[in-house]
């Protein structure tokens, strides 16, 4: 994964990475309304597993208490909202060739969350069907295995390798998205943006190109040594990243009298909010850590912004014209 992601990055940069995302995203499609197809033949048919399915779900889970029905309303937030906040999420707009485009794009993205999380989910619920009891690991309840179990049990082979592609390309879909904008972020924005704003355009594409190649190779390292630490910093990042930058990002968007200071306010308490709940709530609360700092920022920023230097009229005028660039 590392040695294709890398080679299609270095050489095609952000077009390649554009096009595979596209190809990517139809294997996942398509994948994953196999998966459920076959899984749903296997369980009987729709009419079974509609009618048995409420039966076997009210069997295997307990009823719901205050503090799960908080946790999940937490990690529904968190994985449904974080995403407006991640930078490598928004740097997709930067390949939008026109306006035209964006409605479009809303369209085609929707229709594809809904397929994917629908497989997603719904093939987590079968597992009720095909199991009594999640498997053991030491005596314990191993819930990580039950959609491996599943999918290694009763999925035919050929199905099996789609699937493996199916997960392939999710893996480098996201590695490649979040290379490019390390890269991007350090070539651009600190390179170009803070030190050398005079520099070729030539010098700015050969540093990033290496730039990536670097972050690839760092990734394969982390995940070849598996570092504790990257767990932990794994559970942490939605609510940092997500609450760091989700209300300066969308303040920014459609609030004219967004500050500097309110943006760096809501950065710092959505950072911290995140780092601390995390350590004092615990690694398994950490939708809860996450949400609270995702949701506290879009106070701090309006209520910083109110007692601080106004944006230059000259800049927001030009930042909300309606006028083409």
């Amino acid at each position: 994964m590392v040695l294709i992601t890398g080679v299609y990055l270095v050489l095609g940069g952000y077009f390649a990475v554009t096009m595979t995302d596209f190809i990517q995203g139809l294997i996942m499609i398509v994948g994953s309304l196999l998966m459920v197809a076959v899984l749903v033949g296997k369980a009987g048919g729709w009419a079974e597993v509609l009618n048995k399915l409420p039966q076997a779900y009210a069997t295997h889970i307990p009823a719901f208490t205050t503090d799960m029905v908080i946790m999940l309303v937490a990690l529904v937030f968190m994985t449904s909202f974080g995403t407006w906040g991640l930078p490598q999420m928004v740097q997709k707009f930067y390949a939008i060739k026109n306006e035209s485009m964006i409605l479009k794009a809303a369209i085609v993205t929707t229709l594809f969350s809904i397929i994917i999380v629908f497989a997603a989910y719904f093939n987590g619920a079968l597992s009720h069907l095909f199991f009594n009891a999640p498997p053991l690991l030491a005596g314990k309840p191993d819930f990580d295995r039950l959609i491996p179990d599943l999918l290694h049990k009763f999925l035919p082979d050929t199905l099996m390798a789609v699937i493996l592609l199916l997960v392939l390309s999710a893996s480098m879909s996201t590695l490649s998205s979040l290379v490019l904008v390390s890269s991007s972020a350090v070539a651009i924005d600190l390179y170009q943006g803070r030190l050398h704003p005079e520099v070729k355009k030539e010098r700015l594409l050969f540093l990033m190109r290496a730039l990536s190649g670097v972050f690839v190779l760092l990734s394969f390292f982390i995940a070849k040594y598996e570092f504790a630490i990257i767990i932990t910093l794994m559970s942490l990042s939605w609510g940092a990243v997500a609450g760091s930058f989700m209300a300066p990002f969308l303040y920014g968007l459609f609030w004219k009298k967004t500050t500097r200071a309110g943006a760096i306010a809501g950065v710092l308490s959505g950072l911290t909010l995140a780092v601390s709940l995390f350590f004092i709530l615990g690694p398994a609360k950490s939708p809860i850590s996450a949400s609270i700092a995702m949701i506290v920022p879009f106070a701090v920023v309006p209520f910083v912004s109110f007692f601080t230097k106004q944006p230059d009229s000259e800049l927001i005028a030009q930042a909300f014209s309606s006028e083409k660039v």
